[in-house]
């Protein structure tokens, strides 16, 4: 039984979720239209900052405030891959917390290298997709699409790792000067079930590559030994055997010389005389 075609369908219908929260994490606040418009890293109340928002949210592509429907409002001009960091988003260190002042350059590098992470991420998560159609029946095809897979994953749990860990230190510093914060749970949530949906597919991958050879294996071997059974048995020659048939081969040969012989006819007294 082949297998890769069973696995093919769930891989494919993983990485198509996948590459989808992708997009969405990629394109998280790139305009105030809907969905779009509902997904943040960080949400924080930024009051005593001059110049800030009451609440600030921060994006890919900028910091926006909180509308009355609870979804972004108000975002700076769109700048994608945007920086963490309220020294620069606000030009100004006038009540930011100190850490934000001291670990600036943390705080910045960590959020502009995770966006061009998941870019990266999602190119070559496309890659396998495209290649997973042609791994139903291919072998070579499957490791095509399995390599190109584990580097997206590569880079993606790298991204996720980044943005994770600078949005959970942001929100503590913020928690710890007494300014209310919190993270974006549904961007989060969709960052960390990405990972979970690649990991999945690319074990997937491998077990229908292993899968199908062990079953063309297997197929080989019964096909062997069905031939094994269906061939005549081979009669082993022995000693005595092979006496008793060259005794039977000269005893043949010379009754067929007496055969061959001419009959002298005996003549009648009458006919001697």
């Amino acid at each position: 039984m082949a297998y890769r075609p069973i696995f093919s369908i769930i891989w494919i219908f993983f990485l198509t979720g996948a590459i989808l929260l992708l997009f969405f994490i990629i394109l998280a606040g790139a305009n105030e239209s809907t969905p779009l418009n509902e997904f943040y890293w960080i949400q924080a109340d930024t009051s005593a900052i001059p110049g800030a928002p009451a609440v600030s949210r921060w994006t890919n592509y900028g910091v926006c405030s909180v509308g009355s429907n609870g979804r972004n409002t108000d975002c700076t001009p769109n700048s994608a891959d945007h920086a963490f960091s309220p020294v620069n988003n606000f030009h100004t260190t006038t009540n930011v917390p100190s850490d934000f002042i001291t670990n600036r350059d943390t705080f910045f590098f960590l959020s502009r290298f995770s966006y061009p992470f998941y870019l990266i991420g999602l190119v070559f998560t496309v890659l396998s997709w495209f290649f997973s159609f042609c791994a139903i029946r291919s072998r070579l095809a499957a490791g095509v699409s399995s390599a190109s897979l584990g580097t997206a994953l590569l880079f993606i749990i790298t991204a996720a790792c980044l943005s994770t860990s600078y949005t959970v230190l942001g929100r503590n510093k913020f928690n710890d000067n007494g300014m209310s914060s919190h993270i974006g749970v549904k961007l989060t949530a969709f960052v960390w079930t990405t990972v979970a949906l690649e990991i999945i597919s690319l074990i997937l991958l491998c077990c229908g590559c292993c899968a199908d050879r062990g079953a063309r294996r297997g197929g080989a071997l019964a096909k062997a030994s069905s031939f094994e059974k269906s061939a005549p048995p081979k009669q082993k020659r022995g000693f005595f055997s092979s006496v008793g048939r060259k005794n039977k081969t000269d005893a043949a040969f010379f009754a067929d010389s007496e055969s061959q012989r001419p009959v002298m006819q005996e003549r009648s007294s009458f006919e001697r005389t």
